[in-house]
Parts: structure tokens; C-alpha cells; sequence
């Protein structure tokens, strides 16, 4: 996402990467709260949440961000995680009135972000929503929902747009610059956004990938996957983490380097933008301003804390 859209505009990026399904249902916040990493139960109508969908062993399946809207739970997730999402989530459902029903072709997404994309979302709705909030408006007859979700110091929103509006709405939105995922990631690699195939995947817990403080609640009751999930918190911290790294010296690398010490593999890059990237590191060798290197030349210095 190009700095002028950042600090002086708003960037709109197409989000074909992310899919939306419907939770319906008398029992689905009870159900919803039983089976994800989030306290669903206290999640008001016009509020989101994100959260996690896991294995028993406490392995991502995906990771949703719940808005309740009211009538429904809508879960927002990455397209390639739905299907198993919704299959594990079926596969539990017994005697509760709750049902699932994937809007992928019915809602197109957006993501608006930038300094005056408050302004232009303004333009939309009747009041711009605050962090963690979502609200619906119509344009051009068609339904939108904006959810506010700011990336670190940027304005931020997540847009739901009934298809048929999709094009009427980027039209409203014409003062946004277009960005492609190029920039979407160096975006994420400034802010430490994980993304799934990326930072993200079956293999990854929820710690590893610092989602513990926003998408797991440790005061509610259990759900598949709490007893790993506790035990890493419990002890203190999971067996490895994200990070931001800047790269100096070398090549070009790519996503999946290793980055050694002493010779070893500690980690990987996970995703590369520039000289900036994420990483996944052992956590004993996680110390913001220390220096591991990068496999075919090059070291990476890393940026974060533990």
C-alpha cells in the first residue's frame, strides 16, 4: 500500500481472499461461544471480535473475525479456510438450532485504510464506527457493512458489500487509491498482520502467532483446542514467534529462507517486503536488536520483543 494512500489518502484493496458465512440460528452465540477461542457470549449486536477456530490439539483450522449482526453471527475468514471451518463446526451440532451458510458469491469484501478513510466511509454511513464496531447502510440500494478495524496507527474498515452493489460503492469510493496485495503486504509486514499461507496455517497455535490477546479469552469456558492453548500460556510463552525483521546484506530472499544460528535453523521468513519481513523464530533466540543469518547470505535483525 503506497505511504501517499497511508498518511495522506485511503488505499481500497479487493479482498477475494476472504469469504463470509452466515451463523443463524436461536442457539448460535451459545454454540458459537462453546467452539471458538473468543467469548462470543459477550459479544453485543454491532461489535466484532476476532477469533479462533482449532484443532483439539490446538492447531489453527481458521481464524474468523465475529461480527454480531443482530439476526445472525457472521464470521469473516479466509476463503480457503471455509470449507473446514464450516465441516468441524457442522460435525458438533447436534440437537442446537444452528446453521451455516457460506455468503462467498453473495457479499464481496474490501479493505479501506488510510488517514482520510474515515472520511470517505463518512460519505456512506450515518456515523462512522469506533474500533471493534460494525454498522450498515445502503448504497445504491444495495447493503453495506462497515466494521471499523484500524491498523495500528491507520484508520482502517473492513467493507461487506452485496454484490450487486460492489461496483456502485467502489464508484462512491472513487477518491480512494486502488492498492494490490504487494502493498497490502508491506502493510502487514509494518504492522505484524499474519496472514493465512503466510504467518498462518494448520500447523501454527494461536501464541506462536501472537493472536492471544485479541483473538483467544482465557477467563471463558473450554473449547477444542483450550488445554494446548492454556498450557503455552501457563508456561509462559509458545515454542516460537512472530516477529518483524529488517534484512541486511545478501540477496533477494524469499518467503521460507531459513535464518540460522550457529549454523542452525531457527526460523523462517514468512512473508518479504523490501528490507522489512516477517518471521517465525524459536522463541529462545527472540531479543529485539539481536542478529540470526540468512540462509544463501545476509542477516536478519530483529525488530520485536518477546
Amino acid at each position: 500500500m503506497s505511504g501517499s494512500a497511508l498518511e495522506r489518502g485511503a488505499g481500497l484493496l479487493p479482498r477475494p481472499d476472504r469469504s463470509v458465512v452466515r451463523v443463524a440460528g436461536a442457539d448460535r452465540a451459545d454454540y458459537l461461544h462453546r467452539m471458538l477461542s473468543q467469548d462470543v457470549a459477550g459479544l453485543a449486536a454491532g461489535h466484532a471480535a476476532d477469533a479462533c477456530v482449532l484443532t483439539p490439539q490446538g492447531r489453527l483450522v481458521g481464524v474468523p473475525v465475529v461480527l454480531h449482526a443482530g439476526d445472525a453471527h457472521l464470521l469473516d475468514l479466509d476463503a480457503a479456510t471455509v470449507a473446514d471451518v464450516v465441516a468441524l463446526l457442522e460435525r458438533t451440532v447436534i440437537t442446537e438450532d444452528v446453521t451455516f451458510q457460506d455468503l462467498g458469491r453473495e457479499i464481496v469484501r474490501f479493505t479501506l485504510a488510510g488517514a482520510r478513510a474515515p472520511d470517505l466511509i463518512a460519505a456512506l454511513v450515518d456515523e462512522v464506527p469506533a474500533p471493534g464496531h460494525h454498522v450498515v447502510a445502503s448504497v445504491a440500494g444495495a447493503e453495506v457493512r462497515a466494521l471499523r478495524r484500524d491498523l495500528g496507527a491507520r484508520p482502517g474498515f473492513e467493507l461487506f458489500v452485496a454484490a450487486p452493489g460492489a461496483d456502485a460503492v467502489v464508484a462512491a469510493l472513487a477518491d480512494a487509491t486502488p492498492v494490490d496485495v504487494t502493498e497490502w503486504d508491506a502493510l502487514r509486514v509494518a504492522e505484524r498482520i499474519p496472514a493465512w499461507g503466510a504467518e498462518l496455517g494448520p500447523e501454527v497455535m494461536p501464541l506462536e502467532a501472537r493472536l492471544g490477546d485479541t483473538a483467544v479469552s482465557f477467563t471463558k469456558g473450554c473449547y477444542p483446542g483450550q488445554e494446548p492453548v492454556s498450557m503455552a500460556h501457563h508456561r509462559g510463552h509458545p515454542a516460537s514467534l512472530l516477529v518483524r525483521v529488517a534484512l541486511e546484506g545478501g540477496g533477494a530472499p524469499g518467503r521460507g529462507t531459513a535464518l540460522l544460528a550457529d549454523g542452525r535453523e531457527v526460523g523462517r521468513l514468512t512473508t518479504v517486503a523490501g528490507v522489512l519481513a516477517l518471521a517465525t523464530l524459536r522463541w529462545d533466540r527472540v531479543a529485539e536488536g539481536s542478529v540470526v543469518a540468512l540462509e544463501g547470505g545476509g542477516t536478519a535483525r530483529i525488530l520485536d520483543p518477546r
